[in-house]
C-alpha cells in the first residue's frame, strides 16, 4: 500500500514533443521515447502496438525506450506490443494498469526496472527473455493474478520485494544454467546458490534441506500458504519473511534457528501458537505482531536471551526485561520494565490493561489496533508513551494519564474513536511531535472525534501542546469542557489547545483562581469560563480524597438510590452526562494512579 502511494505521486503526466496514433513521444537526441499521456489517469486503452520508428516533422526517429511511468495508471490498457528497437523500460512503466493482460518484452531489454508492473492485477503470466540480467525492487509487486514465473539463466541480480503480494503464485522456477540462482530439488522457489538463501517462495514451495537462510520477504503476502516445514539447516529467518501469510496456521522452529528478524511473521492472523527454541539469540521488532489468533507464546526454559517467566505467555528479552511479543492470553510479569515495539498490536483478546509498577516505557504501536481494550491502568512509574502506542483502540472511552509521564509522542492515542475523556495528571510532560500520519505531523489525540472532556490534575505544573492541532489541523476534536483542578494555572502556550477548543469549550477552574486563569498565558485564550469548589474529580462524597467510598455512591446511584443533585453531579466523573460503570472505572483509575 505504501509503495502504491509513493508511486502515485512520483509518476505524473510527463511532457511530450508529439503524438502519433494515440502514443505520446519525447525526443532524446536522435531517438524517441514513449511517455505518459498528458491526462491523469492515462488515456491509453485497449491493445497498444508501439512501432519500431515514428515520423515527426519529416524526421524518422527509432523508438528505443519506454519512459518511467509511461503507461502508469492506464486502467483501460489491456495489452502492449513492444518492438525489438526498445532497449529500456523505465520503472513503474506499467504500474497500476489493472487490466493489463499481455506484454511482450523483446530480447533487446536487459532489465526489469523497479515497480515496472506493480498492481497489474490481471497479468497472469509473463515471459522474460534471455536478455534480462536484473529484476528490480517491487517489479511485480501485487500482481495478484500472476500464477507462474520462470527466471531466465541470464538473470544475475534480483532485488527484494519483487513478488510481494503475488497471492496467486503457484510456480516459481529458475532455468538450468543460471550461475547465481537455482530451484534445486523442484522446490518451487528461487534460491541464491552461493549463500543457500531462499529468496522467493510461493504457496507450493518446499524448503530444501540445504537452505541456510529464509530471506527477507521470501513469502510475504503468500495467502495460500497454510503450513511449511523449516529444515534443520535453517539458521536465519529474514525480516518480513512470512509477512501477511494470513492462512499460515502453524510453524515449528528447528533448533538450528538462531535469529528471527523484524516483522518475520507480522500479520499472520491464523497462527495460534509459537515455541521459541533455546538456540534463538535474536528476535527483531514486530516479529510476531498483529498475529490476532495467537493464544500461546513460549520460550524454551534454557534460552539465555529470552524467556517466558511466570508462564506469562509472552516473549521477554531477559537482559532488558522488555516484553517484545504478547498474545491474547498474556499476563505481564511484575519484573517487566518496558513494553516493546508492536508487542500487543491488534490483539483482540486484550480487554483491560493493568501495567505493573516496574513498567517505565511503552513502545511504538505496542497496543495499536487492540479494538476491545476498554480500560488502561498505567504504572506509577510510566515515563514514556511512544508513537501510536494506543492508536486505533476503539473501545477506550476514558484515559487517566499519571503524574510520572514525562514524554508522550505524536499519535499516541491516534484515532481512538470512542475516547470521550482524558484526565491529565502528568506534572511536566513533553510532547515529541516527530511522528507523522500520511505526511502530516500529529498530536497525541489526533482523530479522537468523540473527545469532549479534558480534566487537568491538581499537581500539573506545565502542559505541552498535547491537545492542539497545530500539526494536523483537519483532525480537530470537539472539546466541550476543560476542567483544571490546579489552583495555580499550569504553564502552557497558546498552542496547547486547538483554536476550536478555545472558541467553544468552557474552562472550569477552582473558585478563587478565575482571575489568574483569565490573565495567564494560554489560558486567557478561552472565551468561556466557569468556577467550582475545589473538589478532586472522583471525590463524589467531597471528603477530600478519592476512595472506595466514592465508588460505592456511584453504585448506589446506578441501583436507583436517591442523592442530591450536587452529589449526582460529582458522580458523573467522566462528564458524559450519565452515571454508569464508566464512572466507576475512572474512579478506579484515579485510586490506582493518585
Amino acid at each position: 500500500m505504501l509503495l502504491s502511494v509513493i508511486l502515485s505521486t512520483a509518476f505524473t503526466a510527463a511532457s511530450y514533443n508529439f503524438m502519433v496514433d494515440g502514443i505520446y513521444y519525447d525526443i532524446n537526441g536522435n531517438n524517441a521515447t514513449v511517455v505518459n499521456s498528458p491526462d491523469f489517469p492515462s488515456t491509453y486503452s485497449g491493445d497498444v502496438v508501439i512501432p519500431e520508428s515514428v515520423a515527426y516533422n519529416d524526421v524518422t526517429y527509432p523508438v528505443t525506450a519506454i519512459a518511467e511511468g509511461a503507461f502508469y495508471s492506464s486502467p483501460n490498457l489491456t495489452g502492449v506490443s513492444i518492438p525489438n528497437s526498445v532497449t529500456s523500460i523505465g520503472g513503474g512503466a506499467f504500474g497500476d494498469c489493472n487490466n493489463l493482460k499481455t506484454v511482450i518484452i523483446p530480447n533487446s531489454v536487459t532489465a526489469i526496472e523497479p515497480s515496472t508492473f506493480f498492481n497489474c492485477w490481471s497479468l497472469t503470466s509473463i515471459n522474460l527473455p534471455n536478455s534480462i540480467t536484473t529484476i528490480g525492487y517491487g517489479a511485480f509487486y501485487y500482481c495478484t493474478g500472476l500464477t507462474s514465473i520462470t527466471i531466465p539463466a541470464s538473470v544475475t541480480f534480483i532485488e527484494t520485494g519483487v513478488f510481494d503480494g503475488c497471492t496467486a503464485m503457484e510456480s516459481i522456477a529458475v532455468e538450468e544454467g543460471n550461475a547465481v540462482y537455482d530451484s534445486r530439488d523442484n522446490c518451487n522457489a528461487i534460491i541464491e546458490t552461493a549463500s543457500n538463501t531462499l529468496r522467493y517462495g510461493c504457496k507450493n514451495s518446499t524448503i530444501p534441506s540445504t537452505v541456510v537462510t529464509i530471506g527477507g520477504s521470501a513469502f510475504s503476502g503468500c495467502v495460500g500458504l497454510t503450513n511449511i516445514d523449516i529444515p534443520n539447516s535453517v539458521t536465519y529467518i529474514g525480516g518480513g519473511a512470512f509477512y501477511g501469510c494470513i492462512n499460515l496456521n502453524s510453524i515449528v522452529f528447528p533448533t538450528s534457528v538462531t535469529a528471527i528478524y523484524g516483522n518475520a511473521f507480522y500479520f499472520c492472523t491464523s497462527l495460534t501458537s509459537v515455541n521459541i527454541p533455546n538456540t534463538v539469540a535474536y528476535i527483531g521488532e514486530g516479529a510476531f505482531s498483529a498475529c490476532s489468533s495467537m493464544q500461546s507464546i513460549t520460550v524454551a526454559s534454557d534460552n539465555t536471551s529470552y524467556d517466558s517467566r511466570n508462564n506469562c505467555n509472552a516473549i521477554i528479552e531477559t537482559a532488558s526485561n522488555t516484553l517484545i511479543a504478547g498474545c491474547n492470553n498474556t499476563s505481564i510479569p511484575s519484573t517487566v520494565t518496558a513494553i516493546g515495539y508492536c508487542a500487543f498490536e491488534s490483539c483482540p483478546g486484550l480487554t483491560s490493561l493493568t501495567l505493573p509498577d516496574a513498567v517505565v516505557s511503552i513502545g511504538m504501536r505496542a497496543f495499536a489496533g487492540c479494538n476491545n481494550l476498554s480500560s488502561i491502568s498505567f504504572s506509577k512509574s510510566i515515563s514514556i508513551v511512544d508513537n501510536e502506542a494506543f492508536a486505533g483502540c476503539n473501545s477506550l472511552t476514558s484515559v487517566v494519564i499519571p503524574q510520572s509521564l514525562d514524554t508522550i509522542y505524536g499519535a499516541a492515542f491516534y484515532n481512538c474513536s470512542a475516547l470521550k475523556e482524558v484526565v491529565w495528571n502528568a506534572k511536566k510532560c513533553v510532547y515529541q511531535n516527530s511522528h507523522s500520519v500520511w505526511g502530516g505531523l500529529v498530536d497525541p489525540f489526533s482523530d479522537c472525534y468523540s473527545l469532549t472532556n479534558i480534566v487537568i490534575g491538581k499537581e500539573v505544573e506545565s502542559i505541552d501542546d498535547v491537545f492542539g492541532t497545530k500539526y494536523y489541523s483537519w483532525s480537530n476534536y470537539y472539546i466541550d469542557t476543560v476542567t483544571c483542578l490546579a489552583p495555580v494555572p499550569p504553564a502552557i502556550t497558546a498552542a496547547c489547545f486547538a483554536s476550536k477548543t478555545y472558541n467553544q469549550a468552557v474552562l472550569s477552574v477552582p473558585k478563587g483562581s478565575l482571575q489568574a486563569y483569565q490573565t495567564a498565558e494560554g489560558w486567557k485564550e478561552f472565551n468561556k469560563f466557569s468556577t467550582f469548589e475545589s473538589i478532586q474529580v472522583g471525590d463524589v462524597n467531597a471528603d477530600g480524597e478519592v476512595t472506595v467510598a466514592d465508588m460505592n455512591i456511584v453504585i448506589d446511584l446506578i441501583l436507583g438510590f436517591n442523592y442530591s443533585d450536587e452529589v449526582r453531579g460529582r458522580a458523573d466523573v467522566n462528564g458524559d452526562k450519565e452515571i454508569s460503570v464508566a464512572d466507576i472505572n475512572v474512579i478506579i483509575d484515579i485510586i490506582l494512579n493518585q
